[in-house]
């Protein structure tokens, strides 16, 4: 493991997409950045928000912006995204204690108009967020941009 490794598999991330086993490169290689036992998944906003609630605190979270509220109930796409949003704004709002003011987060979706994207755009204050579309932008883009924000905080 070479340095910044070894710096980085103290920290805790937090990835929540409701498709995350789907892209099984990023998985792997999250959990040789940090160490499996420091990746924490949720795949609905109520995983989620459980997770935040009693976890101590993570370095970063992972999110994709079309999230369910649950595993049992499905929605339409714009549904997903006031939930994702919802969630965003609640994480921004100091809402939970395992996610101080100032987390970085790095968001990586497929979906959202231009108004949504201006909105969460909005809702990315801190100097690590990142906003990137799985159109444009690559998983090694992703990677990247996660590694950026644990080494910052």
């Amino acid at each position: 493991m070479n340095m910044v490794n070894e710096n980085l598999n103290k920290k805790q991330l937090l990835w929540i997409d409701d498709e995350f086993t789907t892209l099984p490169w990023l998985f792997k290689q999250l959990s040789s950045l940090i160490g499996e036992n420091n990746l924490k998944t949720a795949r609905t906003s109520q995983e989620a928000r459980r997770i935040l609630r009693k976890q101590e605190a993570f370095n970063c979270l992972l999110l994709d912006i079309m999230l369910p509220r649950n595993r049992l109930e499905f929605y339409d796409e714009q549904v997903r995204l006031d939930e994702g949003i919802s969630l965003l704004e609640d994480l921004r709002n100091a809402k939970f204690p395992a996610f101080p003011p100032g987390t970085p987060i790095v968001i990586f979706t497929a979906r959202g108009n231009e108004e949504a994207l201006e909105r969460i755009q909005k809702l990315l204050a801190a100097p690590n967020d990142k906003l990137l579309r799985k159109a444009i932008d690559s998983l090694d883009d992703v990677l990247n941009s996660v590694k950026q924000a644990l080494q910052a905080k």
